[in-house]
Order: structure tokens, then C-alpha cells, then sequence
């Protein structure tokens, strides 16, 4: 199929770019697609996301991801490659839409490249990169993860970190009174450690020099939900009182008020392929505290502009979040260097700048 002409958008003219068509296929239009959607829109690209399901605290105000669920015949989804006609597709495993899609792009008839959660020095097996080729698929990738000093770095890994962006008209009120902390993660999810924040919490949360927010879903389908634990995390929590306050399905749209009302956003999980709520407070000026073991935790510099500790290590988490509700000119600095980062390294122009190097390649 040959590929089709492309039209200047007045935006792109403007920035002297042409316009150009992008694909993202993933299993749901997670919140880190929103702004790295709506930065390409903004520069004057077009976008479509092809998910096999959506979820309800998902914002669509700059585009809206067509939804192919099991059972859709491939063909539809190759049919709807073929009417986007994409100059870049990134494509994240997720059935069905993820094997139709690089069907539709095979032996190079449209420039795609796999998205996956392994980091730069993590390469694939040789022979998954054997079998990519003889099935006419690609072989190079994207990953939001840098190289984590474990080997020498993937020929066929870029590193495409997702951006983030402040929400105009949440500023962030003077710190007054107990240290704001709050964590973000699946409710149901044993994995995210929302307990160990507050087993660590627990000395300041009873001293009033600190309280705790839990915002997350309540999605009883994701993946190693527990019902039974999660109502053993609500009584723990109402042993607290006030202290400790529990969010239930917050829609995205509302996220920045959660971040720009809190100073500290922790993420304790283990095993977390990513884990992007801390960089999203980034760009509001909270101080981000990660476990080692999530894989965002690589974008901070330690002490400078976030935290990083083990994943379950109560006592090293108890040591650092009291170390920021007795110091609050730590926590301007550390807050303030975070946003810096949101804004340069992780923001929509570096974003839109990778990308758009992607194309050129």
C-alpha cells in the first residue's frame, strides 16, 4: 500500500513541522497517554489510540482511543491501520489489537516499533529478535525505562520517557501544619504497599505531624485485586481516624487538585513495571518517595529532586518521610527541583522532540 501524501496542519506550519500521523496501541488508555497525546496534538500531529478496553476514570478530551475488545476479527483493526495510514506506530502488547496492528505493518509497510516495559540494558533474548524479523515485525523498540547499570546498552532500545505536565490553576498552598502525603495506586492491589506507607506513617500520623491520603481504583478485574485485603486496608486505616483518608476511583481530571493539595506523593510498591502517579505530583511540586523496585525510580537523582528506597523497607521509608514532615525547607528544595525536572527532561517539548526524532530515523 503506498503511503499516503501528507497535509501541513497550520500548527505544525507554524513550528515549521509537517504533520504527521502517530498510532499508540496499549491494553487502556493509561493516564500517561494523556499528556503525551495531547503534547503531539498541541505540535500539530494527528493521533489515534487502539485499546481492547477502556476503564472510567480515563480523560478523552484530546482524543478518544477506538476500542477493538476480544473476539473483534483482525482484519477490522488491520482495516483500521490502513485508513490511519500511521507514519509512527508504537505498539504495546495487547490482545487482540497488538498482533493485527504489526500485521498490518509488516516488512516495513508502516514504521512501527514495540513499546515495552524492559529497560535499555535489558535486552530481549536473540532469538525474539530472530523471530520479530522472520515474521516481518520489528525488532527495535521504545521503553520508558532507562538503563538500570545491569549490562551494556540494547542496540535496538530508545529511551522514550512518557511526559508530564502541570494542569494551569492548581497552585500549591504553603506548607501549614502536618506534612500532606499522599499515595497513589489500585486500591485492591496487595503489590502497591499502601499498608507499609502507613506502617511507616504510623508514629507521625499519631502525632498529628503528618497526614495520609490513599487515592486508587477499585477495579475488581485488574490483575491480583483482593477484596478481602483491601477491606483490612480500610480498617487499619480507620484506626488513624482523620489521619488517614481513603479515595476511591478518582476521575484523572481531579488528580491535579490530589497532587497540588498534598507535598509528598509516595509510590512503596513492589514489583511495579513503571509507576507514573509520583512523576505526574512532579510537575505540581511535590516531593516524589519511590521504592527501587518501580520503575520510574530511575528519573530521580537521590536527595536532589526525590527519594528512592527498597520496596518494603518500612523503617527506610519511616526514616525519610519523617525526615520531611521535621523539615520543611527540605521539602521546598526537593519539591521545587522535582518540578524542574517535570518541566525539563520529562516535559511535553523533550517529549514531542524524541518522537519527532523517532520519525526522522
Amino acid at each position: 500500500m503506498p503511503a499516503a501524501s501528507l497535509t501541513p496542519h497550520p500548527a505544525a506550519r507554524d513550528r515549521g513541522r509537517m504533520t504527521r500521523r502517530i498510532l499508540f496501541v496499549a491494553p487502556r488508555f493509561h493516564t500517561n497517554l494523556f499528556f503525551a497525546t495531547k503534547a503531539l496534538i498541541e505540535a500539530g500531529h494527528r493521533v489515534e489510540v487502539f485499546v481492547p478496553r477502556r476503564e472510567p476514570t480515563e480523560d478523552y478530551r484530546h482524543v478518544t482511543p477506538q476500542v477493538f475488545p476480544a473476539g473483534t476479527p483482525p482484519a477490522r483493526i488491520r482495516r483500521a491501520v490502513y485508513d490511519f495510514a500511521p507514519d509512527l506506530v508504537l505498539v504495546r502488547h495487547a490482545r487482540p489489537v497488538s498482533g493485527a496492528v504489526l500485521g498490518a505493518c509488516r516488512f516495513g509497510r508502516y514504521r512501527a516499533w514495540h513499546y515495552d516495559l524492559r529497560a535499555t540494558d535489558r535486552p530481549w533474548p536473540w532469538w525474539k529478535a530472530l523471530e520479530w524479523r522472520l515474521q516481518g515485525w520489528p525488532a527495535r523498540r521504545v521503553t520508558p525505562k532507562a538503563g538500570q547499570g545491569g549490562g551494556a546498552p540494547d542496540p535496538l532500545a530508545t529511551f522514550l520517557p512518557w511526559p508530564v505536565e502541570a494542569v494551569p490553576g492548581f497552585v500549591r498552598q504553603p506548607q501549614e501544619g502536618p506534612l500532606r502525603v499522599v499515595s497513589v495506586g489500585k486500591l485492591l492491589q496487595p503489590r502497591k504497599n499502601h499498608d507499609k506507607v502507613m506502617a511507616a506513617m504510623a508514629p507521625l500520623l499519631r502525632e498529628g505531624r503528618a497526614v495520609l491520603t490513599l487515592v486508587g481504583s477499585t477495579l475488581g478485574s485488574a490483575k491480583g485485586a483482593e477484596m478481602a485485603w483491601y477491606d483490612g486496608l480500610k480498617a487499619e486505616a480507620a484506626r488513624f481516624g482523620e489521619a488517614v483518608r481513603i479515595r476511591e476511583d478518582v476521575p484523572f481530571d481531579e488528580m491535579p487538585g490530589v497532587y497540588a493539595a498534598h507535598e509528598v506523593c509516595v509510590l512503596a510498591a513492589h514489583k511495579e513495571p513503571l509507576g507514573f502517579a509520583p512523576v505526574e505530583a512532579m510537575a505540581f511540586g511535590c516531593v516524589p518517595v519511590m521504592s527501587r523496585q518501580t520503575g520510574a525510580a530511575g528519573y530521580l537523582t537521590e536527595g536532589e529532586d526525590g527519594f528512592v528506597v527498597e520496596a518494603g523497607d518500612v523503617p527506610a521509608l519511616a526514616e525519610v518521610l519523617a525526615r520531611l514532615a521535621g523539615d520543611p525547607a527540605l521539602v521546598a528544595r526537593v519539591g521545587r527541583a522535582a518540578r524542574a525536572t517535570a518541566e525539563g527532561p520529562l516535559g511535553p517539548a523533550r517529549f514531542v522532540e524524541r518522537v519527532e526524532t523517532l520519525l526522522a530515523r
